[in-house]
């Protein structure tokens, strides 16, 4: 069976984000992102992806990002559509649970996972997050400073967001 993802672009003030959902759930929101991204992540989910273009189909989604940027929601409630291996899912999972305005260390985090020699893995499963914001990745940060950000302008969009969420800064 074929199954429908369906996926718009959307701005944001840290520039034009790519949100994609399936009937399970969100599956991407991804700065810098093009549908050929979309497309390989939907070859390594294993399923037969249709992909479609449909901007109401991905309208909450958006409409959360919107109310985040505008401080008016610290999180979001969304089903999401896991894509990736156990050991990536973990580490989206231990990054959702960091508070907003709070952050953590790539060791830290390897740690709570019982892995405490694993904080390049972990460093890498963040890059591959494909769910910026919903999996709030900007807010680990690497033993000596804030470590990388693989988003639209790198690793200052990263300080961006983590003084936003410290009442530094406000988008707009």
């Amino acid at each position: 069976m074929v199954e429908r993802w369906c996926y718009a672009t959307a701005p944001s003030p840290i520039g034009a984000l790519l949100v994609a959902c399936t009937p399970r759930g969100v599956v991407r929101v991804a700065g810098g992102s093009s549908v050929a991204d979309l497309a390989k992540q939907a070859q390594r989910s294993g399923r037969a992806v249709n992909l479609v273009e449909d901007a109401r189909a991905v309208s909450s989604v958006v409409r959360g990002l919107e109310q985040w940027f505008a401080g008016e929601s610290r999180s979001f409630a969304l089903e999401v559509d896991w894509v990736g291996t156990e050991f990536e899912r973990s580490v989206w999972h231990e990054l959702q649970r960091i508070p907003f305005g709070s952050t953590r260390t790539y060791g830290q985090l390897a740690h709570t996972l019982g892995r405490p020699g694993a904080a390049r893995a972990v460093g890498t499963a963040t890059g591959r997050n494909p769910l910026l914001l919903v999996v709030p990745c900007h807010r680990l940060l690497g033993a000596a400073g804030l470590g990388g950000f693989s988003a639209p302008g790198g690793v200052r969009t990263k300080q961006q967001l983590l003084e936003f969420e410290s009442g530094l800064y406000k988008f707009r």
